[in-house]
């Protein structure tokens, strides 16, 4: 998935700054991930 993106759009990846690349690549797909922490797995479990 990941490499298919980076292949995709490897040519466009080196005119974007690193700033950009966060902004336009990375950020979209963390917010697609839902994150859990150790606490919520293990709440109520003690």
């Amino acid at each position: 998935m990941f490499i298919d993106l980076i292949q995709d759009n490897e040519l466009l990846i080196d005119s974007y700054s690193e700033e950009d690349l966060k902004v336009n690549f990375l950020v979209p797909i963390l917010n697609k991930v839902h994150f859990k922490s150790f606490k919520d797995q293990w709440f109520g479990q003690f």
